[in-house]
């Protein structure tokens, strides 16, 4: 039981974020406006980082205190119940794009043609290649879409346009979106991912003592097998379906390649911050309901050898050893071995 239960709730937690890690570059793009390489830096070293010292930490203590099997299984519910309420954290924080140009479709994609932009014939498979309006009110997919006739650099590098249609005023724009202060929300974001990777790692080491030793030693390739393989089925086989197919439903600017959708230039960073974090809630909720399992089986369950000071001086196997018989009347140092006995004598 100990072995269903821990297997489940090991698999539904990696499920609960293999997907939301793929994703995360591109939820931090989304939602933070950072750069490509900034956000995969930030999530692949933070959540490395903090993974690491969660696991490190939590051996260092387990190896000292010895905690028993029932404390070791709590701290695995505590922590992945803390996963699950940063993940529906996470929802409060962002600053989603709320000034692009456009309106709704009834599919929920998002139309950039307007009245001021039809003459211009842009077309989907158009890259995404944001201005931004001269008085910093709006923001348009592409110079194009904003109706610009003319495209100058100034200097710095900086790429202008006016005689845009779809802009009052001037008509002119500057490349780039505009701008939008998140720094605040994505620190934020950055300290809340950070502990809770910690937290939730800090459990793992703990799990896996449980799980090896709740077999018999000759069953702990098997039941490591065992494990493997329903994690293989329930995590990293639909896992990443999963979550594209959920990343892909927030769409708003799919490219046209010969009349199929290609690449999605632009998503709606409301939808993808609530779809996201609350799909990844619901799995780590089951997996810290499966851990309640786990805490009720380990009750009686052994995980470290008695070595006489009450507290275990190291986790071994649960055998029960007999002492060998010993010759005390011999006055020799050396040791021999009786093949037929099995004795040994000094």
């Amino acid at each position: 039981r100990i072995l269903l239960f821990g297997s489940a709730s090991n698999s539904f937690f990696v499920l609960g974020l293999i997907g939301y890690w793929t994703f995360m570059p591109k939820y931090m793009e989304t939602q933070f406006r950072q750069t490509a390489a900034k956000s995969n830096f930030a999530s692949g070293a933070i959540g490395i980082l903090s993974s690491g010292l969660g696991v490190i930490t939590s051996g260092m203590i387990i190896s000292k205190f010895k905690p028993p099997p029932r404390s070791l299984a709590l701290w695995n519910f505590v922590s992945q119940s803390l996963e699950v309420i940063g993940h529906l954290l996470y929802i409060s924080l962002g600053c989603t794009m709320d000034n692009l140009h456009g309106q709704w479709n009834s599919d929920r994609t998002w139309n950039l043609t307007m009245d001021c932009n039809a003459d211009c014939n842009c077309g989907q498979s158009m890259r995404y290649n944001p201005i931004c309006s001269f008085d910093r009110s709006t923001t348009f997919y592409s110079p194009c879409y904003a109706g610009c006739a003319q495209e100058s650099t100034v200097t710095g590098g900086v790429k202008t346009y006016s005689n845009c249609t779809c802009i009052g005023g001037l008509g002119t724009a500057n490349e780039g979106t505009c701008p939008i202060d998140c720094t605040r929300d994505f620190i934020i974001f950055l300290v809340v991912m950070g502990m809770m990777r910690f937290l939730s790692s800090s459990g793992r080491a703990g799990s896996t003592i449980i799980h090896f030793r709740c077999v018999r030693p000759e069953d702990k390739s098997l039941s490591l097998g065992f494990a493997e393989v329903v994690l293989a089925l329930v995590a990293f086989l639909p896992g990443p379906v999963m979550y594209g197919t959920i990343v892909d439903t927030t769409c708003l600017v799919w490219g046209r390649k010969c009349g199929t959708n290609g690449n999605c230039w632009l998503y709606d960073g409301n939808r993808l911050k609530y779809y996201l974090n609350i799909t990844s809630a619901c799995f780590l909720t089951v997996g810290t309901l499966l851990d309640i399992g786990v805490w009720y089986n380990v009750k009686d369950l052994k995980i470290y050898d008695d070595d006489g000071d009450g507290g275990g001086g190291g986790i071994g196997h649960n055998v029960d050893e007999k002492p060998l018989p010993v010759d005390t009347n011999s006055n020799t140092d050396m040791v021999k071995f009786n093949s037929s006995s099995g004795n040994v004598k000094l």
